[in-house]
């Protein structure tokens, strides 16, 4: 294959993939490769097979050196009619400086061959340097657009504190009282008083006279000595529940006597203890009233000590509970939180295609209107690029762009064409990028 059988021709170059759908939705991470488009021309023929290219970027259109952090770029590509479309990546070197395109064409690598001319890079491989670049100097502040969207709200702030306690209520309405409780067991009877004085006794009788004294009788002879009777009782009194009576102890109790049928005989009431306490003689009836005597006055005794108080009665049922007071006044609404921070704007990226006369070089101005407002006004509006709507041909030269005005839902711009370019063609696409300032 010669030199110059092949001839490239540039129909749409160096459009950059990643520039082309930039909106305020979330998008995935842009690159740094950008798409080339050519023609390839073999002696006057459009072929259709697969080619073996390298791409290789210079710092000069005619010797030079390879571009410092970039390597050589060898692709098989499929060429259709002549056309071929291929993405190049040669990473995040556009800084401005100018660069030219080498291109080698070859059924192998072993007979590829650099076309005629390296192709200079045009504007938007370059506009991925604008989206890193130092910002320049800034702008006059432009006029304040309208107040962007709430942010979202901030946190609940924390709560107050809480308000001072209402006044108790009235005290509710005492209960009833409750029944009165069964009266106790009468305590214990107190001892009996001290016997009276007996009273002065009656005067004696006159003495009969004495009978005469009979004679005395022969005496009669000696009986025989008796067996030794009994033993006799021991007489204790009355019974008392508090004493301890030994065997053959006698007490009285109820008018009756009874005998102790044990020793150490205690707390027993001789009536019903039949195995401590026999009956020894019974209470018996009470006999006709005699006369009275006469009448002597002993001594009050003293009076016997009061019995035990009885036990209490039990406690009456509880009165009905009061009504509850009222309740104390709320307290004050806690301090409300902080607002939140506004969101971040994000950037725009479109093109316009307008219509232009041709042979006029300075078109007049044309005004751009975003599909939903910009978060503020204050953004930056640049061109990267400008060409035929079409995509036949990039338009030579390059234009003065110029922001006529601008707010938060359009701008206005002007194009005025340089390097002695006669005008711009029918329906001229231009490219821009705005970015809201943080």
């Amino acid at each position: 294959m010669k030199r110059n059988s092949l001839c490239l021709l540039i129909t749409a170059a160096l459009m950059s993939a990643a520039s082309m759908n930039i909106s305020a939705s979330p998008v995935t991470t842009q690159t740094t490769a950008f798409t080339y488009q050519g023609q390839l021309n073999a002696a006057g023929a459009l072929p259709n097979s697969e080619f073996q290219f390298t791409f290789t970027l210079y710092d000069a259109a005619v010797d030079g050196a390879i571009v410092a952090g970039t390597a050589p770029i060898e692709q098989p590509i499929q060429v259709i009619n002549g056309l071929f479309t291929t993405d190049l990546n040669f990473g995040q070197i556009f800084n401005g400086t100018q660069y030219w395109l080498e291109i080698k064409v070859g059924s192998t690598l072993g007979n590829e061959e650099a076309l005629a001319e390296r192709q200079p890079i045009s504007a938007v491989p370059v506009a991925l340097y604008a989206l890193n670049s130092p910002p320049g100097a800034a702008g006059a502040t432009g006029a304040t657009g309208p107040q962007g969207n709430d942010g979202a709200a901030g946190a609940t702030g924390e709560m107050g504190p809480q308000g001072a306690t209402g006044i108790a209520g009235a005290a509710g309405t005492a209960g009833a009282t409750g029944a009165t409780g069964n009266p106790g067991s009468a305590g214990e009877a107190g001892a009996q008083g001290l016997p009276g004085n007996q009273g002065t006794q009656g005067t004696a009788g006159n003495t009969g006279p004495q009978g005469p004294t009979g004679d005395f009788g022969p005496p009669g002879p000696t009986g025989a000595t008796g067996s030794n009777g009994a033993t006799g009782l021991s007489w204790q009194g009355d019974w008392a529940g508090v004493s301890s009576y030994a065997l053959a102890d006698a007490v009285a109790y109820n008018g009756s006597s009874y005998i102790s049928l044990l020793g150490g005989n205690s707390g027993n009431p001789p009536d019903i203890s039949t195995s401590a306490w026999t009956l020894v003689a019974q209470k018996g009836a009470a006999g006709a009233t005699g006369p009275a005597g006469e009448s002597g006055t002993g001594a009050t005794g003293a009076q016997g000590p009061g019995g035990a108080d009885g036990a209490p009665g039990a406690s009456g049922a509880d009165g009905a509970t009061g009504a509850t007071g009222a309740t104390g006044a709320d307290g004050a609404t806690g301090a409300t939180g902080a607002t939140g921070d506004s969101g971040t704007a994000g950037v725009r990226a479109g093109q316009v295609t307008v219509s232009v006369a041709n042979g006029d070089p300075n078109p007049t101005s044309w005004t751009v209107t975003f599909s939903s407002a910009m978060v503020s006004a204050n953004y930056s509006i640049s061109l990267v690029s400008v060409g035929a709507s079409s995509g036949i041909g990039m338009v030579s030269g390059g234009c003065v762009f110029n922001i006529e005005s601008q707010t938060s839902t359009e701008f206005s711009f002007s194009c005025r064409s340089t390097e002695g370019m006669a005008a711009f063609p029918a329906n001229t696409q231009f490219q821009y990028l705005a970015v809201p300032f943080q």
